[in-house]
This record gives structure tokens, C-alpha cells and sequence, in this order.
């Protein structure tokens, strides 16, 4: 014998909670007006009688509310709220929600008899109804959907902030109703842009992390916005200092890629971030054969220099180029390879070049480096006339929020590194200990998934290799660093440390 079900009175108060809040300011006669039944009704069901589901469905209607709302609390509350041009499937949605309420009267006993087998063709009934309400609701709202997304990526593409902002709720609600996963990657992918724009990144790195997952693992279905998807998820998961974590994902997705369609630029700029990666980890041996094949894929961006900056970073860790080389060979519309000599300038610690980089490769035009960047910020520091100068310069940096800075436990890392070299390229040896001790401070409290960029690591441990700034503890820590580096191919640092020590005997 069939049991009746239990009422669930914190899932009927929660609706009569968001219908009272969504009718506030309505009187109960007009609300009895539009839904057809009497004021005491209305007075019993909104202050605390039983909810039945015809009330609920009819308010719903009449009112335009979103029943995703109205029955669950997900979403916005009334459907001209998700897009108005989705007005027009509320039928279609009442009608998916008329269904789930018909499979849910359902009541199945033993099934045993013919009044069992009417419950079945009931529920069989309910359920292709529900079938086919949802796939016409899909079907109607994919256009719509379409239309929002090009919209979308339009001002994205614009740098357009604000109009993304605006479209991107309509296009949330809009993504429940349509079955079609490779729309709902490419929202994710472009609502991960528009957080990086706002400056956002955790929600940035997420949405990206999220979108990678979700893509089909079959690489004929693979396409652009999987590429520029996984390209921006691994550059934010090396902002923000997660570099094993985009090393695995890089090298993941060249693995999908191969006997993919996906353009050639596609591949050839995830197969070099991969290895520039390597570089990170003091592997250029791996990460240059990476960088060399994506230039041979790609003449075009051998042309335009969208892959020299990699390029240049990891050919210079491994020995192959110097300041020099990079020099002659960066283009100079390059905002990204600017930053990159600025940083070998820096380690370099070649007051002429970087002279010359201030006056020539930063400003606010199209392929100029950012004052704000912080190998722009250091070396200005390391020109200044003074320590005293040279730190009001940092001070000064802080003041500029750099939207696509890593996250602030990191970059105040960073900084104070960046201090103490600078306080020791002006003698200022016992302030420049103090940082390089307040540093290791520091990075004792950093996530341990989190990690500084290659140039601040080998920077601190070369400061750690004089004797006047560290332990002896401390400098054979550094040269036993160095010497691993090396191992791995980084022979940039065998003129930090001098040539090795002959063999005895």
C-alpha cells in the first residue's frame, strides 16, 4: 500500500517567503484580481496555510516571476530580470514546472494491480511532458542565447567593462535553460575574462578552471575558445603564483591538442607557455625544445613577436641569448617583451640599459610597458640618487593597483625582495639584510602551493651568496641552489657563481 508523503514545511516556507517578498507592495485583492481566486485565499496562503501548487504555479505566471526562484531560490526572481526577449518562453517554463509537479504527485506502491499501472502511464505521461517542455524551452532560448554571447564577447573585446557586466546575469539564467555544454564552456571562459578585467582574479582562475574541466576530452571537438581558455588559465595560474598547477594544465592540454583542428597560433602559444614553465622550475633543458617547436608551427608569430618575450625568457635562462641578444632581437610593439628586458636589465644590473628602456619602452601607447610594472618599478628604483629616493619609489608603486598583479601576500614578497636588492646595489648592506630576513619571514607564511616567479628567486638567493648578507648556513644554501639550477640547464647562473671547482686530484 502506497504512504503519503511527509510536507516539507522549510521547502513551502521558503516559497511562501519568496512570494511574499516578491509581491510586497501588492495588495492581496489585486493579487486575487489576476489570479482568479478569492481575497481569503490569498490572505490564508501568504500568511501561513497550506501552499497548494496551482496557487503557486498561477502566481508565477501572472506575476513574470522565475519559477527557478519561486520554487528552489536560484536565480533572479523575476524573468524580465534574466533578458526580455525570455519573456516569451514563460509559457514553456510553466509548463516544465507543471510537469515536475505532476512526477512528483506520483505515488508508487507495489505495483501490483491495474490502479498501479494507471500510476505508471501517469508518471510515464508526466515525464514526457517534462522531456519535451525542456527541450522546446531549450530549443527557444538558444538563439537568444547566441545573440547575448556575441554581445558579450563584443564588449569583452572592447574592454568594455560594464556592458559585459550587465549582460553577464542575463546570460547566467540563460545558460540553465539551454542544453548545450559548449555554449555553457564558452560563458565560463568569457565570464573568467571579464573577471580578470575587473580585477578579480581567485573568481578569474576559477571560471577558467572550471571551463578546462568541463571541455570534451575528444580533440576534433576542441576549438578556439578552448585554446584561449586554457591559454588565459594557465597565464592567471602563473600570476598568481601557481606554476605547478598551470605546468600540469599546460602540458594536459598540448596532450589533448595533438590531432586537434585548433589553429597552429592555438597550439604554439599553450606549447610555449608549457615551456617557459619548465624555465620556472629551473628546467630550460625541457622548456626549450617546447618554445623552439611552437616557432616552427607559427611563422606568423615569429613575424608579429607575440612569442618572443617566452622565447627570450627561456633562451636567456639557458645561456643561449644575453641582455644584448634580447636587445636586438625583441620587437619593439611589444608591451610584454619590454617587461621582459626590463627584468634582464635589472639582473643584469646595467644602468645604461635600463636608462635607455625608461626613455624608450615605457608610456601609455599601444606595445609600451606599464610604469606600474614592477620590473619597471625596480629598476627606476635602482637609478634613483639615493636609497632614500630609491625606496620612495617603491612606496610610491604601492600606491598603483595593478589589476593583474598576484595576490597580495605574494606581491608584498615580492617587494620586499625587490627592496633588499636594491638597498644592496646602493651599499646599503645592513637595510638590504634586514628585507632579505624580513623576506624569509615572509615567505614562511605563503600558501605552500604558491611560488615567486623565477627572476625573484634567483635574485634572492645570488644576494644570499655574499658573505656580508647571509649566514654561512645561508650561502651554502644558495650555492647548492645555483648548482642544481644548472643541473637543469640554467647556465645563465654559472657567472653568478664562478666556474666550478676543479676535481681533486
Amino acid at each position: 500500500m502506497s504512504q503519503t508523503p511527509t510536507r516539507k514545511p522549510d521547502r513551502e516556507a521558503g516559497i511562501r517567503d519568496r512570494l511574499n517578498s516578491a509581491l510586497a507592495g501588492i495588495s492581496h485583492t489585486e493579487i486575487a484580481r489576476r489570479v482568479g481566486i478569492n481575497v481569503s485565499s490569498v490572505n490564508r496562503y501568504l500568511r501561513g496555510a497550506k501552499l497548494p501548487a496551482d496557487f503557486v504555479a498561477s502566481v508565477t505566471e501572472a506575476f513574470a516571476l522565475n519559477p527557478a526562484w519561486t520554487l528552489a531560490g536560484e536565480g533572479h526572481s523575476r524573468l524580465d530580470a534574466v533578458s526580455a526577449d525570455t519573456t516569451a518562453t514563460a509559457e514553456k517554463m510553466l509548463t516544465l514546472v507543471q510537469s515536475l509537479r505532476a512526477v512528483m504527485r506520483q505515488r508508487l506502491g507495489a505495483l501490483l494491480g491495474d490502479r498501479d499501472k494507471m500510476v505508471l502511464a501517469d508518471l510515464s505521461d508526466a515525464l514526457n511532458a517534462l522531456d519535451k517542455a525542456r527541450t522546446q524551452l531549450s530549443a527557444q532560448s538558444k538563439p537568444v542565447m547566441a545573440d547575448l554571447l556575441k554581445k558579450f564577447y563584443d564588449a569583452l573585446a572592447k574592454r568594455d567593462a560594464k556592458t559585459a557586466a550587465a549582460l553577464e546575469g542575463p546570460l547566467v539564467e540563460l545558460s540553465r535553460l539551454v542544453e548545450d555544454e559548449q555554449t555553457r564552456q564558452s560563458l565560463l571562459s568569457l565570464r573568467g575574462n571579464l573577471a580578470q578585467m575587473q580585477g578579480n582574479m581567485p573568481l578569474a582562475v576559477d571560471l577558467h578552471r572550471r571551463a578546462f574541466l568541463s571541455f570534451p576530452t575528444s580533440a576534433q571537438q576542441l576549438g578556439t575558445f578552448f585554446g584561449s581558455g586554457v591559454h588565459n588559465l594557465v597565464m592567471l595560474l602563473h600570476i598568481t603564483g601557481r606554476g605547478a598547477e598551470a605546468l600540469k594544465v599546460a602540458r594536459a592540454a598540448r596532450i589533448l591538442l595533438e590531432g586537434s583542428e585548433l589553429e597552429d597560433k592555438h597550439v604554439a602559444k599553450i606549447q610555449a607557455l608549457e615551456g617557459l614553465l619548465h624555465a620556472e622550475f629551473f628546467h630550460p633543458r625541457k622548456g626549450v625544445p617546447l618554445v623552439a617547436d611552437a616557432f616552427s608551427r607559427v611563422e606568423q608569430s615569429f613575424r608579429d613577436g607575440s612569442l618572443w618575450p617566452t622565447r627570450v625568457q627561456v633562451e636567456y635562462l639557458a645561456g643561449i641569448t644575453d641582455l644584448h641578444g634580447a636587445l636586438a632581437t625583441m620587437p619593439r610593439r611589444s608591451s610584454a617583451g619590454g617587461m621582459v628586458l626590463f627584468m634582464i636589465a635589472c639582473l643584469e644590473q646595467n644602468r645604461e640599459v635600463m636608462t635607455r628602456l625608461l626613455a624608450e619602452r615605457v608610456g601609455d601607447a599601444a606595445g609600451q610597458t606599464q610604469a606600474r610594472v614592477y620590473w619597471v618599478v625596480h629598476a627606476r628604483a635602482m637609478l634613483a640618487a639615493n636609497p632614500m629616493a630609491a625606496m620612495q619609489v617603491f612606496d610610491d608603486a604601492a600606491a598603483n593597483k595593478d589589476p593583474l598583479a598576484p595576490p597580495a601576500p605574494l606581491l608584498n614578497a615580492g617587494v620586499v625582495l625587490r627592496r633588499a636588492d636594491v638597498l644592496a646595489f646602493h651599499d646599503e648592506i645592513k637595510a638590504a639584510r634586514l628585507e632579505l630576513d624580513h623576506y624569509d619571514d615572509m615567505a614562511a607564511t605563503l600558501d605552500k602551493a604558491q611560488r615567486l616567479p623565477w627572476p625573484l628567486l634567483a635574485l634572492y638567493h645570488r644576494l644570499r651568496l655574499r658573505s656580508e648578507l647571509a649566514t654561512a648556513r645561508q650561502q651554502a644554501r644558495a650555492r647548492r641552489f645555483f648548482k642544481r639550477a644548472i643541473a637543469g640547464g640554467c647556465r645563465l647562473f654559472e657567472k653568478w657563481i664562478g666556474p666550478p671547482a676543479p676535481a681533486e686530484g
